[in-house]
């Protein structure tokens, strides 16, 4: 089985995100870690929630993580870089699934999005509902009002 590594970034994070490997090969079962790198542009500290979804979806009941970045928001301050793991194996019961069975390539990817009290911020009008359009000021102990 192979798995593949994508990263993406809302416009609105001004941070690089990048896998440090492409791809990893591993039996059914298997735990693998793997890891992604992460490089704020700003000046200011800003944080990041990460979302992840698994291709083909129909292998997607069968990968799973046991550890991951994505399981909390991500703070990095002015230029900070951080390598972010994730832990993960794909459940053997795929092979006995006749609509999975022929799953040979399984694409993990994460897209990070600028954070607000813990929940992804989408685009500038989902920031001026919550009533913090520069959210991205504030630690993470200074929450919006």
């Amino acid at each position: 089985m192979t798995v593949r590594f994508d990263a993406n970034i809302d416009r609105q994070l001004p941070w690089t995100f990048t896998p440090n490997q492409k791809s990893v090969s591993l039996k059914l079962g298997e735990t693998k870690t793997i890891s992604y790198h992460v490089h704020n542009l700003a000046n200011y500290t800003t944080t990041g929630a990460a979302t992840f979804n698994v291709t083909p979806d129909k292998a997607g009941q069968y990968f799973n993580k046991l550890a991951c970045f994505c399981f909390q928001d991500q703070t990095l301050g002015p230029g900070q870089d951080a390598d972010l793991a994730v832990t993960f194996f794909i459940d053997p019961a795929m092979i006995k699934d006749d609509t999975a069975d022929e799953v040979r390539t399984i694409t993990l990817s994460y897209t990070f999005f600028k954070s607000l009290n813990g929940l992804p911020v989408q685009n500038d009008a989902a920031a001026t509902r919550r009533g913090c359009p520069a959210c991205e000021l504030t630690s993470k102990e200074e929450r919006c009002p």
